[in-house]
């Protein structure tokens, strides 16, 4: 889809307009791949589960194998910081790592930016590594990626105010 499309979920005018919690993407396109997802995911927990609040930026395409899906060559997801914060995984993690000014560390296959009020999970189809490369490139989705890139802001120090959800896998 174009950067003004939609899938249906979310346009890019209506991230732009979100404001329930800052957003993060790496522009239109990026490194050749198109933006070619944009949702906005909720669910309360009310039928089971954990609750969920994020919304992604999927770039490219990929051919699923079987029945398990494919990993696009970029995905970019936003949550809210007190949803997933740090040491909240339950996975393996690599070591903090500063990312433009915010905390960064690899998270089981992706990697994972807190920056002031949200945390950011980066995927890459060339692996963990990769994402870390590609979590650099991170702006607010109010920059079309013609501003140069400067710091992102801090992670939050102000404890959130109701117990964190129940950790789930990536």
């Amino acid at each position: 889809i174009s950067p003004d499309a939609s899938n249906g979920e979310l346009t890019i005018e209506g991230a732009r307009a979100f404001d329930e919690f800052p957003l993060y993407w790496l522009g239109g396109t990026f490194e050749g791949q198109s933006l070619t997802d944009v949702t906005r995911y909720q669910y309360d927990g009310s039928q089971g589960g954990a609750p969920e609040n994020m919304a992604s930026f999927g770039y490219g395409t990929c051919t699923p194998v079987g029945d398990g899906g494919c990993q696009l060559p970029f995905d970019i997801s936003v949550d809210p910081f007190c949803d997933s914060p740090p040491g909240l995984a339950v996975t393996e993690r690599g070591p903090a790592v500063d990312v433009r000014g915010a905390l960064g560390q690899r998270v089981g296959e992706h990697f994972q930016v807190w920056t002031g009020d949200v945390t950011v999970s980066v995927f890459s189809d060339a692996g963990q590594e990769d994402a870390l490369r590609v979590a650099l490139q991170l702006r607010p989705v109010s920059d079309d990626g013609t501003e140069e890139l400067g710091l992102l802001p801090a992670p939050r120090k102000e404890p959130c105010d109701y117990p964190p959800p129940t950790p789930r896998r990536p």
